[in-house]
Parts: C-alpha cells; sequence; structure tokens
C-alpha cells in the first residue's frame, strides 16, 4: 500500500526482492514510477539460499543479488537511480546529480583504497568461517578465499570435511583471521579459529544492520571502511 502511495519505488533487482514483479502487475506505474537499481548490470550466477524476506523459506538465486559489495557496482546503482530521478523530477536535476558526484566521489575513493591495500599486500587469500555473500567483492579485487559455506543461507551447516578444508587450507597458507557474517552467532568461525588460532573478525554483507549500528549512523561507506581495515589485519 505504501508503494502505490509514493512518487518513485527504487528496488535492487528481482534477484534479491524477488517479491517485486508481483507488486509491479498490481500498481498503477503512470502514478508510481520504479527504478531498478541494479539495470545493465551483470550479475553473477546464483545458488540455493535462505529467504531473508519470507520467514526462512529455502528459494533459488538464479543469479547472485549482492552486487552491492563492489563498490563499482555501487556507483551503478547510484547513477541509475539518479538518471531516473532526473526523468522524473527535471525541476530539480541540478540537486540530485549534485548530491550523485558527490557520493561517486567517496565510492571512488573506497574502492581505490580498498584496490591499492590489496595491491600492496604480500597475501592475497582469505577464509570465510560463515555464510558467503562475497563473490562480488572477491571478484573485483581479485583475492583468492577458502570458505565454509557455498552460499548466503546458514540452513545446512558446512561438513565436516568442507570445515576441515577451510582449516588445512589456512594452516598451509599461513591465514591468521577467519572470516564470519555480521549478526550470526559465528559457531563455525569459533570452531576454525580454536583448529588455527586464527582471530575471528566480522566481514559486513551491508544486508542487515543491527539496532546499534543504525543508531550509530553507519553507513555503506562506513562498514565498508570497517571490512577494509579488517582486511588488511587478514591480509598482513
Amino acid at each position: 500500500a505504501d508503494i502505490e502511495k509514493a512518487d518513485t519505488f527504487v528496488y535492487l533487482n528481482e534477484n534479491m526482492e524477488t517479491w517485486v514483479p508481483k507488486v509491479e502487475k498490481s500498481i498503477n506505474t503512470k502514478n508510481t514510477k520504479i527504478i531498478k537499481a541494479s539495470q545493465g548490470m551483470v550479475l553473477l550466477p546464483g545458488i540455493e539460499e535462505e529467504d531473508h524476506d519470507h520467514g526462512g523459506e529455502e528459494h533459488h538465486h538464479e543469479y547472485d543479488p549482492h552486487i552491492w559489495l563492489n563498490p563499482q557496482n555501487a556507483i551503478g546503482m547510484v547513477k541509475n537511480i539518479e538518471e531516473e530521478l532526473c526523468n522524473i523530477d527535471p525541476q530539480n536535476k541540478e540537486y540530485y546529480q549534485q548530491n550523485a558526484e558527490n557520493y561517486i566521489k567517496q565510492l571512488t575513493n573506497l574502492d581505490n583504497e580498498i584496490e591499492t591495500t590489496i595491491k600492496e599486500s604480500k597475501k592475497n587469500k582469505i577464509a570465510f568461517g560463515g555464510t558467503f555473500a562475497y563473490a562480488y567483492f572477491i571478484q573485483r579485487y581479485n583475492l583468492q578465499y577458502v570458505s565454509a559455506y557455498d552460499s548466503c543461507g546458514e540452513n545446512s551447516e558446512p561438513s565436516v570435511t568442507k570445515v576441515k578444508e577451510v582449516i588445512d587450507y589456512m594452516k598451509e597458507n599461513n591465514i591468521n583471521v577467519i572470516f564470519y557474517q555480521e549478526l550470526s552467532a559465528g559457531k563455525i568461525a569459533d570452531t576454525i579459529s580454536k583448529e588455527t588460532g586464527a582471530t575471528k573478525l566480522v566481514f559486513h554483507t551491508i544486508h542487515n544492520a543491527s539496532q546499534e549500528e543504525i543508531n550509530n549512523g553507519e553507513t555503506y561507506i562506513s562498514l565498508m571502511q570497517k571490512n577494509l581495515q579488517n582486511l588488511k589485519q587478514a591480509l598482513s
């Protein structure tokens, strides 16, 4: 009902908000303009994972929707939103353009800082002991990784064999940090940490935020900066 009352509705893509196509059919798109933020972007193949929005049911993502973990994709999303807002509300075109330009500068600086950090590090291998939604980040910065999980869902625990693979990989490559997802118990990361002596650190998917983070005014930039600081430790 709120969407139908809105002038503009922005969503990521139908692989993340799987319910959007149904809503789109039921609202008057003459009154409510719809912006797909990831329009024109190439998505990576997806996998079976937990449905975060619909009570933990299993569903299939034909494509991986977590495109924002590549800051260059975040820039593309800003450009898509800016372009559509300028079309919808041309009177305020300069306002949208200026805001987009300012934010793109921040995103570009973030992207450059991450890229420089990784290029200047002696290591390029990292390990994930929690659910995995980081394919776009890994691809953007050409990192090598090992993960206990294949997907973002925590419904199926990894096998003992898979966990042992991660432990062995970390020992062979002298990896001293095991990452896990925000708002997660990190049980598998705990097990791996005990076996390897590695430090447990959060790597934010920026898929969810705690109430404390919301109250503190955390943003995409600030959470990605936290990821960068933890990444520096992992690659040191």
